[in-house]
């Protein structure tokens, strides 16, 4: 049975800025949503993807430790078979200058079709003591 998916990005938390310089992370990349089939070879393939975050790296947000950035991004409804998955996440870093930026991670959390449930969802990214949280909603119907 079809599965009908909203997914909402509400924010990005802070959750410790930890070592890196000033009292917060500048942080940019890229978030998704994404209905997706794995082949018989565990392959991965997107059929349908939206794109609920984009910051380059001279475009960074600033982010003080224990604060949310509030985001409203939703993409349109997916419609998530049997067999299909439900990704969403992406890639985020933080922004260091002068010096060579953090990769915080390149991290989807990939839910099948039987597990997807309306809710918060959270996906954590790190490096080293460096931590964020994107808080995500799923609507299912």
């Amino acid at each position: 049975m079809t599965k009908r998916v909203t997914v909402s990005l509400r924010g990005i938390k802070n959750v410790r800025t930890g070592s890196d310089p000033g009292a917060e992370l500048e942080i940019y990349g890229d978030l998704f949503a994404r209905r997706v089939i794995v082949n018989s070879l565990g392959q991965s393939q997107a059929l349908v993807q939206h794109q609920l975050f984009h910051r380059k790296d001279s475009d960074a947000i600033s982010i003080r430790q224990d604060t949310i950035f509030p985001l409203n991004a939703t993409a349109p409804e997916l419609a998530i078979e049997p067999g299909e998955f439900l990704w969403i996440g992406g890639h985020m870093a933080e922004q260091d200058d002068p010096g060579v930026n953090d990769n915080l991670g390149f991290i989807d959390m990939k839910i099948p079709h039987d597990a997807i449930q309306s809710g918060l969802q959270t996906i954590s990214y790190s490096e080293g003591d460096e931590q964020l949280d994107t808080m995500w909603t799923l609507a299912v119907w």
